[in-house]
């Protein structure tokens, strides 16, 4: 009784099975993946992005201070795009939910 495929002896000897490659490739890339994550993140999370024009004026190199000001008109256009993103997004998803609103008003069975 015990031996039939579907039983919970069978699983149990299963889940006590060596990992075969495929397996161990598996976690290996997934292992990798959060510690390049990891290691990206801190490497971004490093850079000091300077906001103020007072802040700016008080860097050494003129070479410097045009990359800040570059990466903050960037930084701009990147928070304007996603406002516009969002409010085109916004409008189209109200627009489906109006008329599938509508459709299930008229299909619904009373």
């Amino acid at each position: 009784m015990l031996d039939k495929p579907g039983s919970p002896l069978k699983a149990t000897i299963a889940l006590n099975e060596t990992l075969n490659e495929s397996e161990i490739f598996i976690i290996c890339a997934a292992v990798f993946s959060i510690l390049f994550g990891l290691y990206n993140a801190w490497w971004i999370l490093r850079i000091e992005i300077v906001n103020k024009e007072e802040e700016m004026m008080q860097l050494r190199d003129d070479k410097q201070m045009k990359k800040m000001k570059e990466m903050q008109n960037i930084a701009d256009l990147i928070a304007n795009g996603a406002q516009v993103f969002l409010k085109q997004e916004y409008f189209f998803v109200s627009i489906i939910v109006v008329l599938f609103s509508i459709v299930i008003a008229f299909t619904v069975e009373k």
